[in-house]
């Protein structure tokens, strides 16, 4: 989802489908099986060249 929403973000698709927000698993346990439900948190992180420790550990100019 946040690959397809930054894609969205920088005009680069122009029409996404509502994206699900909980993810369903079935767990089997002998006969029986069980319905697992998960929510999807979207957590997107900053651009690594925004990270200090990253731009003095390769020695690169960061940007705000």
């Amino acid at each position: 989802q946040t690959f397809l929403n930054r894609m969205k973000r920088y005009d680069m698709v122009n029409k996404l489908p509502e994206m699900a927000t909980l993810y369903r698993q079935f767990q089997a346990e002998g006969n029986r099986y069980e319905l697992l439900e998960k929510s999807i948190i979207e957590d997107e992180r900053p651009p690594m060249i925004t990270i200090p420790e990253y731009c003095k550990k390769f020695g690169i100019k960061c940007q705000k």
